[in-house]
Protein backbone atom coordinates (compact mmCIF):
# COMPACT_ATOMS: atom_id res chain seq x y z
CA UNK A 1 0.00 0.00 0.00
CA UNK A 2 1.50 3.27 -0.89
CA UNK A 3 1.69 5.93 0.76
CA UNK A 4 0.01 9.41 0.27
CA UNK A 5 -0.08 13.34 0.84
CA UNK A 6 -3.02 14.95 1.04
CA UNK A 7 -3.16 19.06 0.88
CA UNK A 8 -6.23 20.66 1.77
CA UNK A 9 -6.61 24.53 1.78
CA UNK A 10 -4.18 25.32 -1.79
CA UNK A 11 -7.14 27.23 -3.48
CA UNK A 12 -7.69 29.90 -0.08
CA UNK A 13 -3.89 29.43 0.39
CA UNK A 14 -3.41 30.94 -3.47
CA UNK A 15 -6.16 33.38 -3.00
CA UNK A 16 -4.49 34.63 0.01
CA UNK A 17 -1.13 35.39 -1.75
CA UNK A 18 -2.47 37.08 -4.39
CA UNK A 19 -4.61 39.31 -1.90
CA UNK A 20 -0.96 40.29 -0.03
CA UNK A 21 0.62 40.84 -3.87
CA UNK A 22 -2.33 42.82 -4.86
CA UNK A 23 -1.82 44.90 -1.27
CA UNK A 24 1.50 45.27 -1.83
CA UNK A 25 1.11 46.68 -5.59
CA UNK A 26 -1.35 49.10 -3.71
CA UNK A 27 0.83 50.39 -0.77
CA UNK A 28 3.73 51.07 -3.39
CA UNK A 29 1.79 52.79 -5.88
CA UNK A 30 -0.04 54.94 -3.27
CA UNK A 31 3.88 55.64 -1.77
CA UNK A 32 5.32 56.42 -4.96
CA UNK A 33 2.85 59.50 -5.66
CA UNK A 34 2.76 60.66 -1.77
CA UNK A 35 6.54 60.47 -2.51
CA UNK A 36 6.65 61.94 -5.14
CA UNK A 37 4.47 64.91 -3.40
CA UNK A 38 7.22 65.20 -0.62
CA UNK A 39 9.83 65.40 -3.13
CA UNK A 40 8.84 68.58 -5.27
CA UNK A 41 7.65 70.48 -1.42
CA UNK A 42 10.97 69.80 -0.58
CA UNK A 43 12.78 70.71 -4.12
CA UNK A 44 10.06 74.23 -4.12
CA UNK A 45 11.74 75.22 -0.38
CA UNK A 46 15.12 75.15 -1.99
CA UNK A 47 14.57 76.74 -5.18
CA UNK A 48 17.19 80.38 -5.30
CA UNK A 49 13.79 82.34 -5.51
CA UNK A 50 10.80 81.05 -3.49
CA UNK A 51 8.25 82.91 -5.32
CA UNK A 52 8.65 82.44 -9.31
CA UNK A 53 8.11 80.12 -12.50
CA UNK A 54 10.50 77.93 -11.47
CA UNK A 55 9.47 77.30 -8.04
CA UNK A 56 5.84 76.60 -9.56
CA UNK A 57 7.64 74.68 -12.23
CA UNK A 58 8.11 71.78 -9.93
CA UNK A 59 5.83 68.96 -9.78
CA UNK A 60 5.09 65.38 -10.14
CA UNK A 61 4.44 63.96 -13.28
CA UNK A 62 2.50 60.65 -13.86
CA UNK A 63 2.89 57.38 -11.65
CA UNK A 64 3.24 54.51 -13.62
CA UNK A 65 3.71 50.48 -13.01
CA UNK A 66 6.80 49.50 -14.58
CA UNK A 67 6.70 45.56 -12.88
CA UNK A 68 4.79 43.48 -10.34
CA UNK A 69 4.25 45.72 -7.40
CA UNK A 70 7.01 48.14 -9.21
CA UNK A 71 6.10 51.49 -9.64
CA UNK A 72 7.78 54.93 -10.35
CA UNK A 73 6.62 58.60 -10.75
CA UNK A 74 9.24 61.57 -11.87
CA UNK A 75 9.71 65.02 -10.15
CA UNK A 76 10.85 67.86 -12.09
CA UNK A 77 10.62 71.49 -13.19
CA UNK A 78 9.48 71.97 -16.34
CA UNK A 79 11.33 75.15 -17.18
CA UNK A 80 13.69 75.50 -19.89
CA UNK A 81 15.98 76.94 -17.68
CA UNK A 82 15.85 74.99 -14.71
CA UNK A 83 18.74 72.86 -15.72
CA UNK A 84 21.09 76.15 -15.69
CA UNK A 85 19.60 77.21 -12.51
CA UNK A 86 20.57 73.83 -10.66
CA UNK A 87 24.20 72.91 -12.68
CA UNK A 88 25.29 76.91 -13.99
CA UNK A 89 26.18 77.44 -17.23
CA UNK A 90 29.71 78.71 -18.10
CA UNK A 91 29.97 79.73 -22.20
CA UNK A 92 27.94 81.13 -24.62
CA UNK A 93 24.03 80.86 -25.39
CA UNK A 94 22.22 80.40 -28.75
CA UNK A 95 22.44 84.16 -28.85
CA UNK A 96 25.74 84.64 -28.06
CA UNK A 97 25.49 86.09 -24.36
CA UNK A 98 28.39 85.23 -22.04
CA UNK A 99 27.45 83.66 -18.98
CA UNK A 100 29.60 82.45 -16.02
CA UNK A 101 26.85 81.23 -13.74
CA UNK A 102 27.18 78.72 -11.02
CA UNK A 103 24.62 76.35 -9.96
CA UNK A 104 22.51 76.74 -7.61
CA UNK A 105 21.08 73.42 -6.44
CA UNK A 106 17.64 72.81 -5.23
CA UNK A 107 16.16 69.61 -7.24
CA UNK A 108 19.05 67.41 -5.81
CA UNK A 109 19.38 68.94 -2.47
CA UNK A 110 15.57 68.65 -2.28
CA UNK A 111 15.67 64.87 -2.68
CA UNK A 112 18.54 64.41 -0.12
CA UNK A 113 15.78 66.57 2.47
CA UNK A 114 13.10 64.19 1.25
CA UNK A 115 14.73 61.17 2.01
CA UNK A 116 14.35 60.95 5.93
CA UNK A 117 10.30 61.28 5.50
CA UNK A 118 10.67 59.08 2.09
CA UNK A 119 11.74 56.08 4.42
CA UNK A 120 9.12 56.79 7.31
CA UNK A 121 6.69 57.39 4.40
CA UNK A 122 7.51 53.77 3.10
CA UNK A 123 7.63 52.02 6.36
CA UNK A 124 3.88 53.48 7.21
CA UNK A 125 2.34 53.50 3.85
CA UNK A 126 3.36 49.76 3.62
CA UNK A 127 2.22 48.57 7.14
CA UNK A 128 -0.79 50.29 6.31
CA UNK A 129 -1.36 48.45 3.34
CA UNK A 130 -0.37 45.32 4.73
CA UNK A 131 -2.25 45.87 7.89
CA UNK A 132 0.60 45.15 9.88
Amino acid sequence: MADSVVFEGIGEFDAAIDELIERAGAGAQQFVAKGGLLIEAEAESRAPVQTGTLRRSIHVGSVSEVGLGRWQSETYPSTIYSRRIELGFHGNDSLGRHYDQAGQPYLSPGLSDAMPGLRALHVATMAAAMEI
